[in-house]
């Protein structure tokens, strides 16, 4: 009797060990470990958080004392939506394409609004157009039927309040590091006296085709009291000049107009919303081969403030 007791006890015992344990393992496997838990608040963290910080005023009235006319990025892309519409071009109807710099801080900020189809991308280091006309006759047979064609020209620069211009604080780093780095390359070697005339390798195409493009332009830039503002200034005239060259040997017909934005962004610490100098906006009807607004595009040198 004393050894059937002592065997139910040790049976039963048993059953609820094992139950217990397999509780356990049910609750480890459906828990994820604190590594993933962490992995994921941050990924939500990075994705979702807004950017609702307003760039302190100091860091504004620099912007606007070299780009004078200046808004935040959204601003400014809200205010090019609503030009648009007013001439009866509804943001579906939109294929953006941007000579922007290959820079992730680009896409990681300056999102294009919901429904506009894009981007096609013709820039390369610093926004210059290096898919040259192939490119942009790519772009032209993919604009939808009785569509736009946007071609946004958009070099970069950007400013720290700490450090001036050139700098930018990016997300998960803790100091301050270049921007546009390609042409703070470029200005770094003019500086030193490095450069020279020279037909650009093929291994580092587009950087010594900056480097050309600064060494051209050497005692503008180095006069300046702000080299890496005038440099960018300068990068965007020949962009915005060698895009249009190449547009008007596309001979696509298919869409309705043809929109030309001439822009410089600057970009900010990633906890500020990065602003935008629109220096020129032209539509093209493309049918009527007439300027509805503006004409091809020129650079008004005079709003540049060297």
């Amino acid at each position: 009797m004393l050894h059937l007791r002592l065997t139910m006890k040790t049976t039963t015992l048993g059953m609820v060990v094992l139950a217990i344990s397999t509780v356990i393992v049910l609750s480890a496997c459906e828990r994820p470990s604190p590594r993933q838990d962490d992995d994921k608040t941050k990924e939500t963290n990075q994705v979702e958080t807004p950017l609702t910080q307003p760039l302190p005023d100091a860091e504004v009235q620099a912007i606007l004392k070299q780009f004078p006319g200046a808004v935040p990025y959204r601003e400014g892309s809200d205010s090019l939506l609503s030009k648009l519409k007013a001439f009866g071009i509804p943001t579906s109807s939109l294929l953006w394409g941007q000579s922007t710099c290959m820079d992730d801080i680009i896409s990681t900020k300056n999102k294009l609004a919901p429904g506009i189809k894009g981007p096609f991308n013709f820039g390369g280091l610093a926004g210059l157009p290096f898919t040259g006309v192939a490119g942009l006759d790519a772009f032209a047979h993919h604009v939808p039927e009785d569509g736009a064609a946007v071609l946004f020209v958009g070099p970069h620069i950007g400013y720290n309040g700490s450090e001036g211009w050139g700098k930018i604080l990016r997300h998960d780093q803790h100091h301050p590091s270049a921007c546009c780095g390609a042409l703070a390359a470029a200005l770094a070697k003019l500086r030193k006296g490095e450069l020279k005339p020279m037909a650009p390798g093929k291994d580092d195409y587009q950087e010594q085709t900056l480097e050309q493009l600064a060494y051209t332009h050497r005692d503008k830039i180095l006069a300046s009291t702000e080299p890496l503002v005038t440099l960018t200034q300068l990068t965007y005239e020949d962009a915005i000049k060698t895009l249009s060259d190449y547009a008007s040997k596309v001979r696509e017909r298919h869409f309705k107009y043809a929109v030309v934005v001439g822009a410089i962004i600057i970009n900010t610490d990633y906890m500020y919303n990065d602003y935008v100098w629109i220096e020129n906006v032209s539509i093209l009807d493309i049918q009527k081969n007439v300027w509805v607004l503006g004409g091809r595009p020129t650079v008004a040198k005079q709003q540049l403030n060297r």
